[in-house]
């Protein structure tokens, strides 16, 4: 709830608000919604820090004792608005103290006096919090205060569990036969040795569960107890029946993106027992294999082989081909609201009979969801038990794939339009020679689609759901779900990457570019500090990711952006390792023992052409590639059909430019007989743009 809402809904008048921020920009503070209410407000600037030091935080306190006794008859509050994430501390105090203890608003701020403000490192960064300097009133410990100051920009448990979900038992659509399933052995009896495989490999960096057993115990006590932890997960499978204690998670709120005061820029992740995980990894491995066999094809996320490259691979593939093809695109992305959390046991349940899961792995899979209860921990402190009555543990091991099943079937309902879902983002596209008729296509599309989210207990956030479309056409109306106009953009995110309505990555390009300047110049302050050989392996960690995040979608960039990604990586490393502007690229890039941007790419759109020819990508994937008949000769083996594209849309495509790449090289390489083998054959060779394109891509002024 923010100030003003606050303010209007509990009858409390503000005569001053104290702001801290660094700026007079209305970019970082904007008290329209103060002003504009007559209240009178007091600005505390601190310039060029991004946090107030501790002069800035003793003239806050001032300004608060100040005001107390200027206005000691007054029923009046103190406001107290941060920019630069700093805990809106005072008010905080003051509303808690209000609400929950029953204080008049002169004796909140009576308290607020007897409180400082310290600065304190917590894992979502820098933050001030309050702390106790003498007793007042009803506040007696430091953990009180430290769940004060956390009121207003930590997720509570009840905002992560939707309550009262009504009974399901059946699915929205028919898919029952889908796959001609039988039944199957989920929940077989597993043997030692399986056990014992899986505690080796188990990750000591994870946090320790409620149990209080830490991963880094479990896999030191590995010989020793995995044949009794055998016997115990046997037993489970046998009775149907989830531990209690494998049961109960901890919380733990961490930062996404946006305001650090919104409790919706916060994911929830449990921090399970250890034990569980290992339990979980028997049930993962028998349902993902059982699983294989409906899962549709339009799901990319937490499946074996597929990523968000692959995801963008397909959808933006697909719309390339059509714009070659002279038709109009359009897309649209959905944002589901606490997807994870919003998951009904029954329905969930109701579909993995329907696919063909006994009646005894049901049982256990039902002890597993039900019954469970968590708190939520942040600095320190932990909140009272809370029953979870839907949805599944985000950080478990069974929780994505059970996520993926909960959403297959919408796959198998009367929607036309191409779907592509990863993780809880949906994406819509259509494509037609008429832009009406894709309109009506697609809008009567995104409303079955809409009716399928609701139908299943899912909640679309339109806030963040948006629509573009492609080639600069223009559709009669805007879409509309749910009653919500949804705008069109000329660019938007899409699992990490910017997607232009031009599919030049013209915004994308900048933006990455942007965001390793800001990097850059971070490092720079401490190279002094620091070794070259260290410094390149900073630079390999938080640069160079970057660059490379999706890069095979990038093949066939633009010489002007190529171009810039270059020049934006050799200021980097000239940067970092302190060399003088005259000093050449090549050399820059032999010091820090990496290829150029350019030839990375196409590396790495090779690696997935050869794991295509050698199915191991998605179905897809390998697709976009079909091998030459050759006949009987030799020559030429393993040579892909290279399209022939009609306009710069397919000329630029993953399809033609790593087509293209791949037939350049030659038949020894082509012919590899290992992966491992394909990639340091490809160390020997300089891979580059070899197309000579004057298209509008390619001519533009970056």
């Amino acid at each position: 709830m923010d100030l003003e809402n606050h303010v209007s809904q509990k009858n409390i008048k503000l005569k001053m608000v104290v702001d801290l921020t660094n700026t007079n920009a209305d970019t970082y503070y904007n008290p329209k919604e103060l002003c504009d209410h007559g209240i009178p407000h007091r600005k505390i600037k601190c310039v060029g820090k991004q946090i107030p030091d501790e002069n800035v935080v003793e003239r806050f306190k001032t300004a608060v004792c100040t005001f107390m006794k200027e206005n000691s008859n007054s029923d009046s509050v103190v406001g107290v608005h941060c920019t630069h994430g700093v805990n809106r501390s005072g008010y905080v105090v003051c509303r808690y103290l209000i609400e929950c203890k029953g204080y008049t608003p002169q004796d909140a701020i009576k308290a607020i006096s007897h409180l400082t403000f310290v600065l304190g490192i917590t894992e979502n960064g820098t933050k001030f919090h309050l702390k106790r300097t003498k007793q007042t009133g009803d506040l007696t410990t430091s953990g009180e205060i430290r769940k004060v100051t956390t009121l207003d920009h930590v997720i509570t448990i009840n905002m992560w569990i939707v309550i009262n979900h009504p009974q399901a038992t059946q699915p929205s659509v028919d898919i029952t036969c889908k796959g001609g399933l039988e039944a199957n052995d989920t929940g077989k009896i597993i043997m030692d040795s399986y056990i014992k495989r899986i505690l080796s490999t188990i990750k000591i960096n994870k946090a320790t569960g409620a149990d209080g057993i830490s991963p880094r115990l479990l896999k030191l006590a590995g010989p020793r107890i995995f044949s009794s932890l055998t016997k115990l997960i046997n037993q489970c499978i046998v009775s149907g029946s989830w531990p209690t204690d494998w049961k109960t998670s901890i919380v733990s709120p961490i930062y996404k993106k946006g305001t650090e005061t919104l409790k919706s820029n916060y994911r929830p992740v449990s921090v399970l027992s250890a034990v569980s995980k290992v339990a979980e990894r028997v049930i993962f491995d028998q349902l993902y294999e059982f699983s294989l066999d409906f899962l549709s094809g339009n799901l990319s996320g937490f499946l074996k082989g597929h990523s968000c490259t692959t995801a963008l691979l397909k959808t933006f593939e697909d719309i390339r081909k059509k714009l070659d093809s002279s038709e109009h695109s359009a897309a649209i992305t959905i944002d589901l609201s606490k997807a994870f959390d919003s998951i009904n046991h029954d329905l969930l349940l109701a579909k993995l009979s329907a696919y063909g899961v006994t009646k005894d792995a049901l049982q256990l899979l039902r002890s597993y969801l039900t019954d469970r209860k968590q708190h939520v921990k942040t600095d320190g402190v932990l909140s009272d038990w809370q029953i979870v009555r839907c949805g599944v543990p985000q950080g478990s091991i069974l929780g994505p794939l059970l996520f993926n099943i909960y959403m297959n079937d919408v796959n198998f309902s009367d929607i036309s339009c191409s779907l592509r879902f990863y993780a809880d983002d949906t994406t819509g596209y259509s494509s037609n020679l008429c832009p009406s008729t894709l309109q009506i296509n697609l809008q009567n599309n995104v409303g079955l689609l809409a009716s399928w989210f609701c139908e299943n207990f899912l909640a679309i956030n339109h806030s963040k759901s948006q629509s573009i479309v492609f080639n600069r056409a223009t559709l009669p109306t805007p879409f509309v779900i749910d009653s919500n106009e949804l705008d069109y953009v000329t660019h938007m995110k899409l699992l990490g990457v910017v997607i232009d309505n031009s599919l030049s990555f013209n915004v994308h390009i900048k933006e990455v570019c942007r965001k390793v300047n800001t990097k850059v110049s971070i490092l720079r302050r401490i190279r002094k500090f620091i070794p070259s050989d260290v410094m390149i392996k900073l630079y390999k960690a938080f640069i160079l990711p970057h660059f490379e995040y999706a890069s095979p979608l990038f093949i066939g960039l633009s010489k002007g952006l190529s171009a810039k990604l270059e020049s934006t990586n050799a200021f980097a490393l000239r940067t970092l390792l302190n060399y003088s502007k005259s000093t050449a690229y090549e050399e820059l890039l032999k010091t820090a023992n990496i290829k150029s941007l350019e030839h990375r790419r196409i590396e790495q759109a090779l690696i997935l052409v050869y794991k295509s020819i050698h199915n191991q990508t998605p179905n897809y994937i390998q697709e976009l590639f079909s091998l030459r008949s050759n006949g009987y000769s030799l020559r030429g083996h393993l040579k892909v059909v290279l399209p022939r594209p009609t306009s710069s849309y397919m000329q630029h495509s993953f399809t033609y430019q790593a087509s293209k790449q791949w037939n350049n090289l030659t038949d020894k390489i082509r012919m590899s007989e290992s992966l491992s083998i394909f990639r340091k054959n490809l160390q020997d060779i300089q891979l580059s743009s070899s197309y000579d394109c004057s298209c509008l891509f390619c001519k533009q002024i970056v």
